[in-house]
């Protein structure tokens, strides 16, 4: 059972539970656990029977942050594609260090990196690529933001030992998601085109991760990344409560439904 102190998961009646589409809507059930809406309706729990679809004063203030002060629909749409495609992310210092640190294990049978190593390598690639100062002051600093991430992973249970965040993009498809959520209670998006997204979710988690497990650890790690100290601050407790329900609740969809196949191999849930 779900512990009391754990998140809740609301679940909408009538709306996608299975299948490729329910998979779709699942990526971004970390942030419809932390912002307490519908992990597979752009419908809000305290609606009433026929409301129609809004949004919240505090969503507003989360859109204003994400796609700026001017909230329309190209904003809306062109952060729906950054996320989607991984352009927010890949622009961080941090998705640049970890990509450091894949280049020097492609060359190596080693699966980690000693941090040390690490902040050597950021430092050539820096030279090599004509970095300035900040720039590299920056990715450094995500490096030692990521060893400590990578540690608290461990000692929590979410990564083997030795074993590593390759990627933040967790954070960006759980946002691509709730973003067809919020432009579906915008006005901003119809049905075929939050399909059309969604689907796209789907295919490229598929093609990054491996099962829910390790898409949980990544929207961890960036969440902390990107808008914590270290861990186990603030930030840290709520991704990692988010996750861990969708992990250990038998209603999750993390539980009930298997994570995101390769194209035309997704199961019918």
């Amino acid at each position: 059972m779900r512990q009391p102190d754990s998140p809740a998961i609301a679940t909408a009646a009538g709306a996608p539970v299975d299948g490729p589409a329910g998979q779709a809507l699942a990526l971004g059930a970390p942030e419809a656990v932390r912002y307490r809406t519908y992990w597979n309706s752009a419908g809000l729990p305290d609606a009433g029977p026929g409301d129609p679809l809004t949004i919240r004063a505090d969503e507003r203030r989360r859109l204003q942050r994400i796609l700026g002060e001017s909230i329309h629909r190209q904003s809306w749409l062109d952060a729906a594609d950054d996320y989607l495609r991984g352009k927010h992310i890949n622009a961080t210092a941090g998705e640049r260090a970890l990509d450091i640190r894949e280049d020097v294990l492609d060359d190596r049978r080693d699966a980690y990196l000693d941090v040390d190593e690490w902040l050597a390598a950021v430092g050539a690639a820096a030279t090599e690529k004509q970095w300035p100062d900040e720039e590299t002051d920056a990715v450094s600093r995500a490096v030692v933001k990521a060893f400590q991430i990578e540690r608290q992973l461990t000692d929590d249970g979410r990564l083997a030992p030795g074993r590593r965040v390759w990627t933040y993009m967790a954070y960006d498809l759980a946002g691509a998601v709730y973003l067809v959520q919020a432009g579906l209670r915008l006005g901003f998006a119809d049905a075929p085109l939050a399909a059309q997204i969604l689907d796209a979710a789907r295919d490229n988690a598929a093609a990054i991760f491996p099962d829910w497990e390790q898409f949980g650890a990544s929207y961890i790690a960036a969440h902390s990344c990107l808008h914590g100290s270290y861990p186990c601050d603030h930030v840290w407790r709520e991704a990692s409560a988010a996750v861990t329900a969708l992990l250990g609740d038998p209603g999750s969809p993390w539980v009930t439904l298997p994570f995101p196949s390769a194209v035309g191999d997704a199961a019918d849930g």
